[in-house]
């Protein structure tokens, strides 16, 4: 019987964990003064459907950066749906270095650059999952809006629970 139990204890962890699904991106991607780069993220095999049952939980990034207030960071879904990530947060500091935003995140006011771990983003995430179809190109959108400083995008990912 205990046996039984813990078969079945193990069989739903993997049944519940095998539902997280993650698309990336990695590369350089510089970000120069007062211009903009969009870096694809390609999510192909997921339901066809995302809701509050089953949508988008956070996006990742690896961001260098010598002035991050300078840079605002959006994601735009497949449908043109779009929600901001970053904006005028960190004021001097340099970096998001594995930053995932998420809503069960923290406010980056808890934090001092380079950003790691899980942050409160400046809109809201779940409002991605609408019913859209999450299949196709979403762009990762990271604008630089001041000069003199540089940086660049080195990862970016999406995960689906």
């Amino acid at each position: 019987m205990k046996k039984i139990i813990l078969f079945l204890f193990l069989f739903m962890g993997l049944s519940i964990s095998s539902k997280a699904q993650t698309f990336s991106w990695s590369g350089f991607e510089p970000i120069m003064d007062n211009q903009t780069v969009s870096i694809p993220i390609v999510v192909s095999g997921a339901p066809t459907a995302i809701n509050n049952n089953y949508g988008v939980a956070h996006i990742c990034l690896n961001i260098t950066h010598s002035y991050d207030a300078d840079l605002v960071v959006k994601l735009v879904s497949p449908s043109g749906n779009t929600v901001v990530l970053i904006e005028n947060i960190g004021g001097a500091g340099n970096d998001f270095i594995g930053t995932c935003l998420g809503m069960d995140g923290t406010a980056f006011t808890n934090a001092i650059p380079p950003y790691a771990g899980l942050f409160f983003p400046v809109g809201d995430v779940s409002s991605f999952n609408n019913g859209q179809n999450p299949n196709g190109t979403w762009q990762l959108i990271v604008t630089d809006v001041a000069s003199p400083d540089t940086g660049s995008v080195h990862v970016a990912s999406i995960e689906f629970t």
